[in-house]
């Protein structure tokens, strides 16, 4: 029978007091001093948020500018320039008479002045579609959507060709429609509102 261990390098559990701290244990036949042993603690010296000791240190580095994709003005916080603005009014003030003729054919065929009911009643809920449809594109055109360019230009063409076509123009109100017309849609081509409409539009060249 062997004689019993009386090794006095391992430490007696009842003799070793509490500090909180785990103990680092003697390694064992067949392990390496380096090896991890159950209770010993790593000492890691890598910086956090590095990754490597090598790593440069980012964690106070500023933010790296993001990419809007934007290169000319940021169209919801420049001011609108002059020439929207009047378009805008503009196309309001073309939703407005359609709606006054809407009401005008309306008041007619309910006193009894319309001669052809049906007419009347036709040509009052077309006004009234294309005041809604304008005004529609004046919201758009004041937010500065792109889309509301197209119609607009469309109706103001079509109302130059009816006024040109029909001689409407020779009278006092047709002569000012015309020019209206017509200085909308010069004012829909020009550079600010283009700029003013387009997001991604690159900044004029000085």
């Amino acid at each position: 029978m062997g004689t019993p261990c009386t090794c006095s390098n391992v430490p007696d559990p009842a003799r070793v007091p509490d500090t909180g701290k785990p103990v680092a244990r003697a390694p064992g036949p067949g392990l390496s001093s380096g090896a991890w042993q159950p209770g010993s603690v790593s000492e890691d010296t890598t910086p956090a948020g590095t990754g490597s000791p090598d790593a440069p240190d980012t964690r106070n580095a500023p933010d790296a500018p993001r990419a809007t994709g934007q290169h000319g003005p940021d169209v919801g916080t420049s001011p609108r320039p002059l020439v929207l603005v009047a378009l805008v009014g503009a196309v309001l003030l073309e939703a407005g008479l359609l709606a006054g003729l809407a009401g005008f054919y309306v008041v007619g065929t309910l006193g009894g002045r319309a001669t052809d009911v049906p007419v009347a009643v036709a040509t009052a809920a077309l006004a009234l579609v294309l005041a809604g449809a304008l005004g529609l594109f004046a919201r758009g055109l004041w937010a500065r959507r792109r889309w509301a360019r197209a119609p607009l230009i469309t109706w103001n063409l079509l109302v130059v060709l009816s006024l040109v076509s029909s001689g409407g123009w020779r009278t006092p109100f047709g002569l000012v429609v015309l020019v209206a017309s017509v200085a909308v849609v010069v004012g829909l081509f020009s550079p600010a509102v283009t700029r003013a409409t387009t997001p991604h539009a690159d900044p004029p060249v000085t």
